[in-house]
C-alpha cells in the first residue's frame, strides 16, 4: 500500500494545475473540446487518489461523479456524425468532473474540521495536541476567510487547492501522532458511537422532562381551578344559608349596642315657690 507521505511528494512533483487557469466557464461551454474534459479528469482523479489514501473516506461521491463524466466521454466519443449530440456529452461530461473536484475538496475540508473536533483530543501528549490544534486552527480560518472574500466558486475552491498540500501536510502529522500513541481509526469510531448515543439519551431526557414538566402544569392547574371553584360555590352556598335563616328566625337578629340600651324616663322636677324679695314683704 502506498504511503500518504509517499503520495504526498508525488503531488509535490507534480502539483495540480490551477483551477482558474484550466476552467472553462458556463458562457464559453458551447467552445469545450475533449482537451478541456481530458484536463479536468485526470486532475479530478489525481485528486481523489491523493486524498483517497490520506483521509479516512471512501471518497464514493466524488468517484461517482467521476463515474457519470466517464459516461459521457464514451458516448461523446462513440457519435461521430451528430457534433450537437457529442458537444453535449461532453458539456455534461465537463460538468460531472467539476462537481466531482469540488465534492473532493469539501470532504477534504470537512476531514480537516472533523479531525479538528475529535482527533486531537485523544493524543496523550497534551503539548502536541495544542501545538497542532492552533495551527488546524488557523489552517481552518484561512479556508472560512477565503470562502466569505470569493466572489465565484471557482475563486474559492482555487483558494483551497492552493492550501492542499500544507493542510495534508498537517492531517499526517496528526494521524502519525495517533498511530505512534496507539489510537486507530476503531477506537475513534467507537467515541464517535458514544458520542451520538449520549446525545440521543439528552435528548430522550430533555423529552420525558418536558413530558413530566406539562403533565404536572396541568394537575396543578386543574387543582387550582377546582380549590378556586370549590371556594366560590362554598361562598355563594354560604351567603344564601345566611339569608334563609335571618328570613326564618327574627329573633336571631342582633340589635346595635346602642338600641338595647334601656330608655332613660324624663324626671319631672317639682316646681320651686316664688322667691318673695324685701321691698314685696313690707307692702
Amino acid at each position: 500500500m502506498v504511503q500518504p507521505s509517499e503520495l504526498l511528494r508525488a503531488m509535490e512533483q507534480e502539483a495540480l494545475l490551477d483551477l482558474q487557469v484550466i476552467d472553462v466557464p458556463p458562457e464559453h461551454e458551447a467552445a469545450l473540446d475533449i482537451g478541456n474534459v481530458q484536463q479536468w479528469y485526470f486532475e479530478t482523479e489525481k485528486l481523489i487518489r491523493v486524498l483517497a489514501n490520506t483521509l479516512p473516506s471512501t471518497m464514493s461521491q466524488p468517484i461517482n461523479q467521476l463515474r457519470y463524466a466517464g459516461h459521457h466521454i464514451l458516448k461523446a466519443t462513440a457519435v461521430l456524425d451528430d457534433a450537437e449530440v457529442k458537444k453535449a456529452n461532453l458539456i455534461e461530461a465537463f460538468k460531472h468532473c467539476k462537481r466531482a473536484y469540488y465534492d473532493a475538496l469539501d470532504l477534504y475540508i470537512y476531514h480537516m474540521a472533523e479531525s479538528h473536533r475529535d482527533k486531537l483530543a485523544f493524543l496523550p501528549d497534551k503539548e502536541q495536541s495544542r501545538e497542532l490544534a492552533e495551527k488546524l486552527s488557523l489552517f481552518l480560518n484561512e479556508i472560512n476567510q477565503a470562502r466569505l472574500d470569493s466572489l465565484k466558486r471557482i475563486e474559492y475552491y482555487a483558494n483551497v487547492q492552493q492550501k492542499l498540500l500544507g493542510g495534508l501536510k498537517l492531517v499526517s502529522q496528526i494521524n502519525e501522532a495517533l498511530a505512534a500513541s496507539g489510537i486507530n481509526s476503531e477506537i475513534l469510531q467507537n467515541r464517535k458511537i458514544l458520542a451520538k448515543q449520549n446525545l440521543e439519551l439528552k435528548a430522550q431526557l430533555k423529552q420525558r422532562l418536558a413530558t413530566g414538566e406539562k403533565k404536572f402544569n396541568n394537575w396543578m392547574l386543574g387543582i387550582t381551578l377546582a380549590i378556586v371553584l370549590s371556594t366560590f360555590l362554598g361562598l355563594v352556598f354560604q351567603n344564601f344559608g345566611t339569608q334563609l335563616l335571618l328570613q326564618s328566625h327574627h329573633f336571631l337578629h342582633i340589635q346595635p349596642a346602642q338600641s338595647l340600651q334601656p330608655k332613660q324616663q324624663a324626671v319631672e322636677k317639682p316646681e320651686q315657690p316664688p322667691v318673695q324679695t324685701e321691698q314685696e314683704k313690707t307692702e
